[in-house]
């Protein structure tokens, strides 16, 4: 394989004013290229004609004529007959964000239009309208995630002097901040402003780190303390309508929890449908992932049970046999009162009984209103039980 034969290039004039022709293809047209000390950069402009014809022989007279182009621009740049454009102005935050409201904003949703709203005026009020969007570094980064963290400057970006005032927010809370100012930046550096140059360009905030926050929703729970309900789990029991208690579903929702890892609006959701026991070594559950649990465009998954959950599942589908589209984990028809009882521990008492007598049965602890009728002057809220006088022994499971 032969080499490639190189581009045709001339350079003409003295330096500050040298001007040079090439080809930027082999066989295209013609380039005229001049350094302009002002933008720091080429400046370049097409002839509109090649040098070559179409065997890439070199055409004698478009050389020539490509010459005499280059020759009287750099004549003209030693005149100064060519004035340089001008520099562009620096772009503020204010300008920045009339052109994200402008070309942005429209074609979000009402919610997230006005949630986008709010986090632009917080930027406006803590750098300010006329701050050079060049100049924002690591160091307004970082004075803003410490400020709104500790709660010297609110919601709408103004300082809170007082500290009694002061309101400290979550990580999360300044990422979402922090993330609008990343996507206004973005755009500003996407912006074309001409066939080569951009509103901004860089995007100053890339490479900056946005504060997280692990586990925000709840906390995890260790083999130790999975092990400490499952062994009291068959001590709470829920009520029923004629008065008598049964068995609840605290442990089916403690091994399906520790053994598939769904969450518990998920497990509370199945239905005993959802239960297959002939699928799989020890049978499988439909799961259902996407938007909502039972809404329209959620996608089934069948996905295989361990033993233990298997057990678990065969166990509340035989509990409640007379409908098979109820839900697994149901609550058991009551009239009013407590739904979930538990014998009380022993040192405490109900508000209603003396501090000397004891109460015992199922209306001692009340997990939940709902169940069998209430006393006459009983109130609507939980009765919730307090420790009697007397020395404090510590409660274990």
């Amino acid at each position: 394989m032969g080499r490639r034969p190189k581009s045709w290039k001339l350079a003409v004039g003295p330096g500050g004013a040298r001007v040079v022709a090439r080809e930027r293809a082999w066989g295209g047209n013609v380039w005229l290229y001049t350094y302009d000390r002002g933008l720091g950069g080429s400046r370049k402009r097409t002839l509109g004609f090649p040098v070559r014809d179409a065997q890439g022989a070199l055409v004698p007279d478009a050389v020539e004529r490509a010459r005499r182009e280059a020759l009287a621009l750099s004549n003209r740049l030693i005149e100064g007959a060519v004035a340089p454009e001008p520099k562009p102005e620096p772009v503020t935050l204010g300008a920045l964000v009339d052109l994200f409201r402008r070309d942005v904003l429209p074609g979000q949703s009402p919610e997230w239009r006005a949630e986008s709203e709010r986090e632009l005026a917080l930027w406006l009020a803590f750098l300010g309208a006329r701050l050079e969007v060049r100049r924002l570094g690591a160091r307004e980064w970082a004075a803003f995630v410490r400020e709104r963290q500790s709660g010297d400057v609110d919601a709408r970006g103004a300082r809170v002097a007082t500290p009694e005032d002061r309101r400290p927010v979550a990580p999360r809370t300044v990422a979402k901040s922090l993330k609008v100012l990343r996507h206004l930046c973005r755009f500003g550096a996407h912006y074309r402003t001409s066939e080569t140059t951009f509103l901004l360009e860089r995007d100053p905030t890339e490479g900056l780190a946005i504060p997280r926050e692990e586990s925000p929703l709840r906390p995890v729970l260790d083999d130790a303390r999975y092990a400490t309900l499952l062994a009291v789990a068959d001590r709470i029991l829920m009520a029923t309508a004629d008065g008598g208690t049964t068995r609840c579903y605290l442990r089916e929702l403690l091994v399906l929890g520790h053994h598939s890892g769904r969450r518990v609006r998920a497990i509370l959701h199945l239905r005993a449908t959802d239960w297959r026991p002939d699928a799989g070594k020890h049978g499988a559950l439909l799961w259902r992932v996407g938007p909502g649990n039972r809404k329209r465009g959620a996608k089934e998954r069948l996905v295989p049970v361990t033993r233990r959950s298997g057990a678990s599942c065969s166990r509340t589908s035989a509990s409640d046999p007379r409908s098979a589209r109820r839900c697994c984990f149901r609550r058991p028809p009551t009239r009013r009162g407590p739904s979930i009882v538990t014998p009380p521990p022993t040192g405490f008492v109900t508000p209603s009984a003396s501090p000397g007598s004891s109460t015992s049965g199922a209306s001692a602890f009340t997990a939940r209103a709902g169940g069998g009728p209430p006393p006459a002057r009983a109130s609507r809220s939980p009765t919730w039980p307090r420790r009697a006088a007397g020395p404090r022994t510590p409660l274990r499971c």
